[in-house]
């Protein structure tokens, strides 16, 4: 593990910052170009949208694409400088401005969630160029990825068993649809190669399904979910071992057509650290409350439930003397919401300590409510050392 904020050019911290590292990002990038080489990789920009991000990705091309969710992040890529043909669409809710913006710009690739989506395209003319995909909720779920969203009752999606009435619809507008392939996103934080096999197993057996209705598939997406955590003890995918499992999985089936995937977290998480000064200390019935000058108004991630049950990783910039003690970190908001995790262990905490909370480079201040109770605005620095 890289610990690059233990370098003295991380810098000093008086406030709420978040500092990233471009050397890490272009690091990440390398690792999942040279292991999963014979695939297209798109960076969802939900991760982290900072412009600073986008312009490095874009000018050092590091990464084939874009996927996007929202009108915002579409114009964020395009001011970046990314092609509109290097985008692609994704998302459970497409507006006809959304969609009208997105054809207007002719985007690369639009993946329809619905019936009601493929009829807002055919009302706005259709698409004229580009790919059309259809995401896909498969019947069963992959156990390997923590956060699921495929494979239960969701608004992702086409449900697997209803596949029949979204391919007629797509067969009898070719002329407006040109449908290519199918794109599942199975969840996030999956951590097993053999988890990554099985689903991209299940996506290979769909496509055939899709090809025996009638409509051949050039494209498959397999979505994102390579995981990266920002807990104790540390954890993060195998991408030699993801690798190796989709080029053999792909070899099984026979698919020669175009593989893409779509991470966000694997790329952008190692390269962010987030620092807050401590604010207060007080004890309350047999607690040690530890308030930080930033909570979850710039961390937002870390009041998942999830994380009651795991060991927030959390660090003092500069250790000193004294005992450890269990403590609850807690932000600067009125609400009991403003709460990271369970009881961590921190060495003598005092009043003016930088807790440094690593591989929070994704789903980070972009993810945060922000505008609650209006304090200001975290810093966020951007290094480039390995």
């Amino acid at each position: 593990m890289n610990r690059w904020w233990d370098d003295k050019r991380f810098g000093d911290i008086d406030s709420p910052t978040y500092v990233y590292n471009q050397a890490i990002i272009r690091e990440q990038a390398f690792l999942v170009r040279k292991e999963m080489n014979d695939i297209t990789l798109l960076y969802a920009l939900k991760a982290n949208s900072h412009p600073i991000i986008l312009d490095q990705m874009k000018n050092e091309e590091l990464i084939d694409g874009v996927d996007v969710a929202s009108l915002g992040e579409l114009r964020k890529a395009l001011r970046a400088g990314f092609p509109p043909g290097s985008i692609s669409v994704t998302g459970p809710s497409k507006p006809l401005r959304f969609l009208k913006e997105c054809l207007s710009v002719q985007v690369g690739t639009i993946c329809v969630e619905s019936i009601v989506e493929m009829e807002r395209i055919c009302t706005l003319g259709g698409m004229q160029s580009g790919n059309l995909l259809l995401r896909v909720n498969p019947k069963e779920e992959v156990r390997a990825f923590q956060l699921k969203i495929s494979g239960r009752s969701t608004p992702f999606g086409v449900d697997e068993e209803d596949l029949g009435e979204a391919l007629d619809y797509l067969k009898s507008r070719r002329h407006v649809l040109p449908f290519k392939g199918i794109h599942v996103h199975a969840g996030s934080q999956c951590f097993s190669a053999r988890g990554f096999s099985l689903h991209t197993q299940a996506v290979l057996d769909l496509a055939n399904d899709v090809k025996n209705y009638g409509l051949p598939v050039s494209i498959i997406n397999l979505g994102g979910g390579m995981g990266y955590g920002n807990w104790l003890p540390h954890r993060k995918a195998d991408i030699v071992a993801f690798g190796n499992q989709l080029r053999y999985i792909r070899g099984q089936h026979g698919f020669e057509g175009e593989v893409r995937i779509e991470p966000g977290r694997f790329l952008v998480a190692p390269s962010g650290v987030y620092a807050t000064p401590i604010c207060t200390i007080k004890e309350s019935r047999g607690t040690t409350f530890v308030i930080l000058e930033g909570g979850v108004n710039h961390l937002f991630a870390l009041s998942h439930i999830g994380y009651q049950t795991k060991q927030i990783w959390v660090e003092k910039q500069s250790f000193g003397e004294g005992e450890s003690k269990k403590v609850q970190l807690v932000g600067p908001l009125c609400t009991p919401v403003d709460s990271f995790g369970g009881l961590v262990e921190l060495k003598n905490p005092r009043v003016g300590d930088v807790l440094l909370f690593p591989c929070n480079g994704s789903y980070g201040l972009s993810m945060s409510p922000t505008g609650f109770l209006s304090h200001p605005l975290p810093q966020e620095r951007f290094v480039d050392y390995e």
